[in-house]
């Protein structure tokens, strides 16, 4: 299979302006039992091929940091890497949820693997109705059996319960 850094030469070529990466964490460098074995071989060789970007968006000070540190320790040059924080801003009028007249929904997007710690979500999840809050999580994602192993037992004993918790798997976008 072709490495993804291979076609960054013809991607870039189409590109009028600065080659800005987006960079999420090195999960599978610091904690490689939560990541994929496939990963985890591969991910050393996805940081270098970032180098070939004019510039890195980080999503946390901690992964601007954990990359910059990653590329001193290899050597060579790298560019430069900022923080953009990600997130949204509370509504004007202070609410923290839509006014639907239904119970609050909860929505944890993304693959279901070991990294992603789904298993201490559901077990938060789990504390707050054991105090009695009254919401719906949605879970949307694909399972990445390698590791999500503790998250799906978690998961299928609290559906057992009668907990609203609702695994949707992998939708297109527009879903």
């Amino acid at each position: 299979p072709r490495e993804s850094g291979a076609a960054y030469k013809d991607l870039f070529r189409l590109v009028q302006g600065p080659r800005v990466a987006l960079f999420f964490d090195t999960i599978p460098i610091t904690h490689p039992e939560f990541t994929p074995a496939g990963t985890v071989e591969r991910f050393p060789g996805y940081l270098e091929e970032l180098r070939q970007f004019d510039a890195i968006a980080a999503i946390s000070n901690y992964s601007r940091d954990s990359l910059a540190g990653f590329w001193r320790w290899a050597g060579g040059k790298a560019p430069p890497v900022v923080t953009i924080e990600c997130g949204i801003e509370p509504p004007p009028d202070g609410s923290s949820a839509p006014a639907t007249g239904g119970r609050p929904q909860v929505l944890a997007l993304g693959t279901i693997e070991g990294r992603k710690n789904h298993a201490a979500l559901f077990d938060a999840a789990e504390a707050l109705w054991v105090e009695g809050l009254d919401f719906e999580l949605h879970v949307v994602g694909m399972a990445r059996p390698e590791t999500a192993a503790a998250a799906i037992d978690k998961f299928e004993s609290l559906v057992a319960k009668g907990r609203p918790l609702f695994f949707h798997g992998a939708l297109p976008d527009g879903a």
